[in-house]
C-alpha cells in the first residue's frame, strides 16, 4: 500500500515538472500554452511566442498573429491606429474625438461651423449659430435674418418687414408699409395711407381706404380724366 502511494506521488511530480517545462518554454507573456506552443497571449503582447508588444491599441489588445489592434485608442484610426481623428470632429463627453477606424467618419458629429463625414467642409455662412447637418450640410437651426432655404443661400424678398421671411418658401410674415402679397411683391400704389388688400381669387389689389387724388378704380391704377 505504501509503495502504491509513493508511486502515485512520483507520477504527479513528473506531470508537474513536464507542465512547468511547457509553461517555461512558452514564455512569461503566454496566457495559454499547448505542448510548448503558445495559443494565447496576455493583453498587450502578440507573436508566435508572445514577445512582441502591441502598439497604439485600446487597453493593449491586439491580434496574436499580426499585432493588429482589436480597437484603436480614443482619438485615433487606421489599420495601425496611429492616425489622429480629424480635428473637426466634436469631442465626446470624455474629451476625446472618436472616428470610424476605416472610414474616418466623425462619430460624435462636428464642431460648430463644419460638416461632412470627416467634418472637412464649412457650413453655409448664413446658418444660424453656424450649425448644419453633418451629412447634408443643411442648416439645423434656421437662418440668420434676411435669408431662407435649406442652405440659407436665398435672400428674403426686399419688402419683408424687418427682413424676415419663411425658412422654406421665403414668404414674408409681414410686409413693409405700402406692400402686400405672400412675398410683398405688390404695392399699394396710389392708395390712401398706403393701405390695400389682395384678392387671391381674382389676383387683384383693392385699396381699402380709396384712392389718392387723381386716381380711381379698386386698385387705384386708373388716372382720372382731366375733364371729369
Amino acid at each position: 500500500m505504501a509503495k502504491a502511494i509513493k508511486a502515485t506521488w512520483i507520477l504527479i511530480g513528473l506531470f508537474w515538472v513536464v507542465d512547468l517545462s511547457h509553461s517555461q518554454r512558452c514564455g512569461a507573456k503566454c496566457l495559454s500554452c499547448d505542448y510548448s506552443v503558445c495559443t494565447e497571449c496576455v493583453y498587450g503582447w502578440y507573436g508566435t511566442d508572445c514577445t512582441e508588444e502591441c502598439q497604439g491599441c485600446w487597453y493593449g489588445k491586439c491580434v496574436k498573429e499580426d499585432g493588429r489592434c482589436v480597437q484603436c485608442q480614443p482619438g485615433y484610426h487606421s489599420n495601425d491606429c496611429n492616425v489622429p481623428c480629424p480635428r473637426g470632429c466634436r469631442a465626446s463627453s470624455d474629451g476625446n474625438r472618436y472616428c470610424d477606424r476605416h472610414t474616418e467618419r466623425c462619430l460624435e458629429g462636428c464642431v460648430p461651423g463644419r460638416w461632412g463625414h470627416q467634418c472637412q467642409k464649412l457650413c453655409p455662412g448664413n446658418c444660424d449659430q453656424s450649425a448644419c447637418h453633418q451629412d447634408a450640410g443643411t442648416c439645423l437651426l434656421g437662418c440668420t435674418h434676411g435669408w431662407f432655404g435649406q442652405l440659407c443661400d436665398k435672400p428674403c424678398p426686399e419688402n419683408c418687414l424687418h427682413n424676415r421671411c419663411n425658412l422654406f418658401r421665403g414668404y414674408c410674415g409681414q410686409c413693409k408699409p405700402g406692400y402686400i402679397g405672400e412675398k410683398c411683391g405688390l404695392s399699394c400704389t396710389n392708395c390712401v395711407d398706403n393701405v390695400c388688400t389682395y384678392n387671391e381669387l381674382l389676383s387683384s389689389v383693392r385699396c381699402t381706404k380709396g384712392c389718392v387724388r387723381g386716381w380711381s378704380g379698386e386698385d387705384c391704377l386708373t388716372r382720372c380724366s382731366k375733364h371729369a
